[in-house]
């Protein structure tokens, strides 16, 4: 079957506007969750380290596999905002080895301000929508999702990344 075919071997012009519509506001608004981020005052990452952080999620690679990043770009964020004493690692108590990543007075300060802004602005504009809307919404793109992970098991040879398990999941 050719892309945006209907099943009857003709083009389904509606699918493929419906979905460019999608694709389009998905970019703007990670566009608009970058920007905000970068206004903080620290990367994209590193924004979104911290409130993972303050989310609870304290190892490194932890953060990597929420955050679908390597190891490396997060243990480069983590050490940048080390020295900008937002974090500080901390020995896990059983494990020596296993550092836990854990929030400063001033990565606290940081979280309350900027990430505190950015979830009172989320909820404000999620609350303009009536709840059929914001139900609808969540179990659409929570559909697209579930079958976006089957198709891509079915292409790749490994697993699709986890799920998010926050109860507010961000993108990088």
């Amino acid at each position: 079957m050719a892309a945006w075919d209907d099943g009857d071997g003709r083009r389904d012009g509606g699918a493929e506007a419906s979905f460019a519509a999608f694709l389009a506001a998905y970019n703007d608004i990670n566009a608009m969750y970058d920007a905000f981020a970068r206004r903080s005052g620290v990367s994209v990452t590193e924004f979104w380290a911290l409130l993972y952080v303050s989310e609870g999620v304290t190892e490194q690679h932890e953060l990597a596999r929420t955050l679908s990043l390597s190891r490396q770009t997060v243990n480069s964020a983590i050490s940048k905002l080390v020295e900008r004493g937002y974090v500080e690692l901390v020995p896990d108590a059983t494990d020596r080895r296993v550092k836990h990543v854990r929030l400063t007075p001033a990565g606290e300060a940081f979280a309350s301000e900027h990430i505190g802004a950015l979830h009172g602005l989320e909820e404000r504009l999620w609350s303009g929508f009536d709840e059929y809307d914001r139900n609808e919404l969540g179990a659409l793109l929570a559909e697209f999702r579930d079958a976006m992970r089957v198709a891509l098991s079915s292409v790749w040879d490994d697993d699709p990344p986890p799920l998010h398990r926050s109860a507010r999941s961000r993108r990088r």
